[in-house]
């Protein structure tokens, strides 16, 4: 009887009309691509999984890792199979194979819900089934994770957003080259912005603990905002910063990415590096170690990094999916 895993990519298999050791192959390279310079990270994000690492060799080479890695997958079940795989996709939204591998067992698990006492052959062919983006969850250790409390209720009647100034600290701040100063005001304007756009049974956040933008805040924050905050960095930086500027350095020779579209190789591989938020072996993971002279290199700032107010440490999970989901607006600007 075939393993869960194995059942999986049977299934892929069949839609995807190609050989089982061919699939392996290809999720590989494009993983050895990714990961090339960070084992540790690899190993990190199976590990939030639910992956036992303990059973890797981790000093082989990436390649020899990875490959044991998916022969130990054959001795997990669904829930632990589901679990590493919407971590590693999470992290990897370039890699539309472990989409497949996620969606699959997502079905496995809706199967196996719906009729218990019927499991489908592994050699029946199925049609693909097409189904809305699945919210996952991001697996913190319990010290990471972060409550939000009610909070009394905000004076009504400001338009947060019409009000020009609320940018006047930030154009001040770029005025005099501070850099540093103008990206914690970015973040802050954005904060507010979002806080003031209220929402049906919205429940009112303690910004002393929540420092960051959820997903459903960004979507709240108009296109007019950003251009705002946009064409300040633009003019006092003459040309050096901002998210025009950003989405410029993506599409250029260098990255050479799609407008508009995300792809996670290019944003770490290409983009990061090449405006300095990643050296090719690891991230900025302290706000303070960011490059905030004028001798930072292009597109470095704004960050939207919304670090952690008292210890100043950034989540990369956190940033990455901020900027993915700021990302196609840049591109309007």
């Amino acid at each position: 009887m075939p393993s869960e895993f194995q059942h999986c990519l049977e299934q892929i298999k069949v839609l995807k009309c190609k050989d089982i050791q061919d699939i392996k192959k290809e999720i590989i390279n494009e993983l050895l691509q990714v990961y090339a310079n960070n084992t540790t990270l690899f190993l990190t994000i199976i590990k939030r999984g639910g992956f036992p690492t303990y059973q890797l060799r981790e000093k082989e080479a990436l390649d020899t890792i990875i490959e044991d890695f998916f022969d130990q997958c054959t001795g997990l079940n669904r829930d632990e199979l589901y679990k590493i795989f919407s971590e590693l996709y999470d992290r990897n939204k370039g890699i539309n194979l472990l989409k497949e591998i996620r969606d699959t067992l997502v079905q496995f698990k809706d199967q196996s819900t719906k009729t218990p006492t019927y499991t489908p052959s592994p050699y029946i062919s199925l049609p693909p089934i097409s189904s809305p983006p699945i919210e996952l969850p991001i697996y913190l250790r319990e010290e990471e994770i972060e409550f939000p409390t009610s909070v009394p209720e905000r004076e009504p009647g400001k338009n947060t957003i019409l009000d020009l100034e609320i940018y006047g600290k930030l154009e001040e701040y770029l005025k005099n080259e501070q850099w540093k100063e103008a990206d914690l005001e970015t973040m802050e304007i954005l904060i507010e912005i979002a806080d003031s756009i209220e929402s049906p049974n919205q429940l009112m956040k303690d910004r002393d603990v929540i420092t960051w933008l959820e997903l459903k805040d960004i979507d709240k924050i108009p296109d007019e905002a950003l251009k705002t905050i946009d064409k300040l960095w633009v003019k006092y930086s003459k040309g050096h910063f901002g998210f025009s500027v950003q989405a410029k350095i993506w599409t250029e020779r260098e990255c050479q990415g799609k407008q508009g579209e995300f792809n996670f190789i290019i944003y770490q591989n290409k983009f990061a590096k090449s405006i300095g938020w990643y050296d090719g072996r690891k991230w900025i993971n302290r706000y303070d170690n960011f490059d905030f002279s004028g001798d930072a290199k292009r597109g470095h700032l704004p960050s939207l990094s919304f670090p952690n107010q008292k210890i100043r440490e950034i989540m990369w999970s956190r940033w990455k999916e901020t900027f993915e989901r700021f990302f196609p607006r840049l591109f309007h600007l």
